[in-house]
C-alpha cells in the first residue's frame, strides 16, 4: 500500500496531466516540497488531488498516457480520453498507416470510419481515389454502403469487369512494363524460378512485336517459342488457359480498364469473391501498374493522390511474396503520391512495411512476441505496455503519429451504423466500370449443373446444416459434394463461414447462399439477405429455438415488445417467459437489455466466442445471464439432428 507521501506525490503528477492543475494546488504543492505543510493545509491538498485519483482509477489510460490538448485535422475517426475528436491528417496518411489488433479489436470498425472521413473530404477534391480491398471476407462492405448512403458513387470491381494486365499504363515504355508483368504473373501463377526465366524472354519479344497485347496473345506465344522445355510448357499453358476461361473481363484490350482511369474512383476490391489465382493477379497488377506509372513520371504530390485501404493484409501474399510489393509500396508512398492503409491481425509483417508506415493505430493485441514489438514501434513503457495488454476494450487505440503530438496516446475509434449493402446498391456499383467503358455488361454465366443446382437448393431451405450432413440429404458423395461446392465459391454463389468449434478438432462450416447463387438457380433471397446480422444472427437464433423446442418450450421469433421493438426469440412455457437476444458483437447490447425492462421473466445473450461473452458481461452487470454456444466436433449431427443422446455432452454453456 502506497504511503501517504507517495499518494500525494502521484496525486501532484496525475493533477498536472489531467489539466485538473488549479491555483490552490500548485500553493499547496510548493509548500509540500518545501515540507512546510500543517495538517490542516496536507488535508486541503489530499482533497483537492482526490477527483485526479478518482478519474486515474476510473480510465487509467489518462493516467499513463499523455492526451493532446487537440488534433487538427482533416479527417475524424475518433474520440479522445478527454471527449475531444481525434482527427487524422491527410499528409499523415501519405507516410504510411498500419492497424494492428487481434480479433475483436474493432480494426474494421475504424477502417470503415476512415473511409468513409476520406469519401466526404476526398469527394470535393476530385480527381482522389479510395480503394477498398477485402483479401478474406467482406468487412468493409458496409463503408460501401454508408458512402451510398452519403450519395457518393462507389465502384465494386467483378470478375467480369474487363481488365487487360499486359497493357501499358499511360506514360510506360511496353519494354518497362513487360519487366514488372514478368513479377506479376509469377506473383499470380505461383511460377517457379524455371518458368519465370522462360518467361521473361517471352514477354519482352511480345510487346516488341504487339502493340496492344492480349491475353490470347501472350497464351498464342508460349505455345509458339521455341527453346521451352515442355515440362515447362504444359503446367504454363494450363494455368494461362484456365485463368482466361475462368476470368470473362481478362482478354481485352483497348476496352479494358486502364489503371489510370481506375483511380479516380472509390472502388471496393471483393477479392475474397475471385478464385485465388484472380485475386492475386488483380492485387499484383493493380499496385504495380499504379506504383509504376507514378514512378516513371517522377510525380510530386503534397498529399495522397490514391489511397488504398486494405483489411487483412496477411492473407494478400503466400509465402511473403506479396510482401514485397506492400513493402515497395509503402517505401515510395510520399514521392508517387499513393497512400497505404492495412490492418492486420498480428505484427507478422516484413520490417520494411513497419519502418514505412509511421501513423501507427494499434488495438488489443493476444501475444506476447506482438506485446513486445507494440512496446518497440509505439515506445511504451513498462506501465503502458501492461496497461496495453491488459485494458483495451474493443474499438479502443493507442496512436503513435509522425508529427504533431509524437507521444503515445489512447482514443476510440468511431463506429457509425453500418448498414448491409442493398442488392439494389450492389448492382448499381457494379455497373459504374462498365457504364464508364461503355461497354455492356456481359451475357448469363455458364449454367449449372445438376449437383450444383442440389446443392443450392439444399443451402436455401436448410441453411444451417453442416457440409458433412449436407452431403447426405442431397443424397452426394463427398467427393462429388466437394467439387460442387469448390466450383460454386469460385464462382460466388456460395461463401463458407468457419466456426470456431472451441475446443480441439476440425472447425465446422456452415455453407450460405448469396443473392447470385438464388438468382442463378430462380430461388427467392433468403429472409436474413439484408438485415442487421445477417447469416449468423439467424442461425444464433436457429440454435436458440432447437435448444428450448427440446426441452418442451413454444418458441416465436421476432416478437414485439412495444415502442417498434422486437425481441429475436421468446421462448414459453407455461408461465414462464424467456426472451433470448443473439448477439455476434457488442454492438447495441445495451439498447437490447433495456427493451426487455418488463414483461419476462429471465433475459438471456447468446454469443458465439469467449472474448465477445466476456465483454458482454463486463457490458452488462450482474443478474443478466450470457450463454457461449461452443461447437463440439463429436457432437455436430447430434445437436443439427436433435436426436437426443444423454451420453453426448450439452452443446450450451451458461452462466449466471
Amino acid at each position: 500500500m502506497a504511503s501517504p507521501r507517495d499518494w500525494i506525490t502521484k496525486g501532484l503528477e496525475l493533477a498536472r496531466r489531467l489539466g485538473l492543475w488549479t491555483r490552490e494546488i500548485d500553493t499547496l504543492a510548493h509548500y509540500y516540497r518545501l515540507g512546510q505543510l500543517s495538517p490542516s493545509m496536507q488535508e486541503l491538498l489530499e482533497r483537492a488531488i482526490a477527483p485526479a485519483h478518482a478519474i486515474a482509477r476510473e480510465h487509467p489510460e489518462r493516467a499513463l498516457f499523455d492526451t493532446p490538448a487537440s488534433q487538427p485535422g482533416e479527417l475524424p475517426v475518433g474520440t479522445l480520453p478527454d471527449g475531444k475528436r481525434f482527427n487524422l491528417k491527410l499528409d499523415q496518411l501519405s507516410q504510411g498507416c498500419l492497424c494492428v489488433g487481434t480479433t475483436g479489436s474493432g480494426k474494421t470498425t475504424l477502417l470503415r470510419a476512415l473511409a468513409l472521413a476520406l469519401f466526404i473530404h476526398l469527394n470535393l477534391l476530385r480527381p482522389r481515389g479510395v480503394w477498398l480491398v477485402d483479401h478474406q471476407k467482406p468487412d468493409l462492405e458496409q463503408a460501401v454502403a454508408l458512402a451510398k448512403e452519403r450519395g457518393f458513387e462507389v465502384a465494386i470491381l467483378t470478375p467480369r469487369v474487363p481488365i487487360n494486365p499486359l497493357l501499358p499504363p499511360e506514360g510506360v515504355s511496353a519494354r518497362a512494363w513487360a519487366v514488372k508483368v514478368v513479377s506479376i504473373l509469377s506473383f499470380a501463377l505461383q511460377l517457379s524460378e524455371v518458368a519465370t526465366l522462360y518467361l521473361r524472354p517471352v514477354l519482352s519479344q511480345l510487346f516488341d512485336r504487339v502493340r496492344l497485347p492480349r491475353w490470347g496473345d501472350l497464351v498464342q506465344a508460349v505455345k509458339t517459342t521455341s527453346g521451352i522445355l515442355e515440362s515447362v510448357r504444359r503446367p504454363l499453358l494450363l494455368k494461362l488457359e484456365g485463368m482466361a476461361s475462368d476470368m470473362e473481363g481478362l482478354d481485352a484490350s483497348d476496352r479494358a480498364l486502364r489503371i489510370e482511369e481506375l483511380e479516380k474512383h472509390f472502388v471496393y476490391f471483393p477479392l475474397y469473391r475471385f478464385p485465388r489465382d484472380h485475386a492475386r493477379l488483380i492485387f499484383a497488377w493493380a499496385r504495380w501498374a499504379s506504383f509504376t506509372r507514378r514512378v516513371e513520371h517522377r510525380e510530386q504530390h503534397a498529399s495522397p493522390n490514391l489511397v488504398v485501404i486494405e483489411d487483412e493484409i496477411g492473407f494478400a501474399y503466400d509465402a511473403g511474396s506479396g510482401n514485397d510489393f506492400i513493402s515497395m509500396l509503402c517505401a515510395v508512398q510520399r514521392s508517387t503520391g499513393i497512400a497505404f492503409i492495412g490492418a492486420n491481425q498480428t505484427f507478422d509483417l516484413l520490417p520494411q512495411i513497419l519502418a514505412n508506415c509511421n501513423t501507427r493505430l494499434i488495438g488489443r493485441i493476444a501475444t506476447l512476441p506482438d506485446a513486445r514489438t507494440s512496446a518497440e514501434i509505439l515506445t511504451l513503457s513498462r506501465d503502458q505496455q501492461e496497461w496495453h495488454v491488459t485494458h483495451p476494450r474493443p474499438g479502443q487505440f493507442i496512436a503513435k503519429l509522425p508529427y504533431g503530438h509524437v507521444l503515445p496516446f489512447t482514443f476510440t475509434a468511431d463506429n457509425p451504423p453500418a448498414p448491409n449493402l442493398s442488392e439494389k446498391a450492389r448492382t448499381e456499383a457494379e455497373a459504374v466500370l462498365f457504364r464508364h467503358l461503355n461497354v455492356a455488361r456481359p451475357g448469363r454465366p455458364p449454367a449449372l449443373s445438376p449437383d450444383e443446382r442440389i446443392v443450392l437448393t439444399s443451402c436455401h431451405s436448410k441453411p444451417f446444416m453442416f457440409v458433412t450432413e449436407r452431403a447426405r440429404d442431397c443424397g452426394l458423395t463427398n467427393h462429388r459434394m466437394n467439387r460442387a461446392k469448390t466450383d460454386l465459391l469460385q464462382r460466388g454463389y456460395l461463401i463458407e463461414n468457419e466456426l470456431d468449434p472451441c475446443r480441439r478438432g476440425a472447425k465446422p462450416k456452415l455453407c450460405e447462399i448469396t443473392d447470385e447463387g438464388c438468382r442463378a438457380a430462380g430461388l427467392p433471397l433468403p429472409g436474413w439477405h439484408g438485415r442487421a446480422g445477417g447469416y449468423l444472427h439467424h442461425f444464433g437464433k436457429h440454435l436458440v429455438a432447437v435448444h428450448y423446442q427440446r426441452r418442451g418450450y413454444r418458441t416465436e421469433f421476432e416478437r414485439s415488445v412495444g415502442e417498434g421493438h422486437f425481441a429475436d426469440v421468446v421462448a414459453t412455457l407455461g408461465k414462464e417467459q424467456v426472451a433470448v437476444e443473439v448477439q455476434c458483437g457488442i454492438d447495441h447490447a445495451a439498447e437490447n437489455l433495456r427493451k426487455f425492462s418488463r414483461g419476462f421473466g429471465r433475459v438471456e445473450f447468446l454469443c458465439f466466442d469467449a472474448p465477445t461473452k466476456k465483454a458482454l458481461e463486463r457490458l452488462l452487470g450482474d443478474g443478466i445471464r450470457v450463454n457461449h454456444y461452443t461447437f463440439y466436433a463429436n457432437d455436430l449431427n447430434h445437436f443439427q439432428s436433435g436426436n437426443d443422446r444423454s451420453s453426448t455432452p450439452t452443446t450450451w454453456e451458461e452462466s449466471a
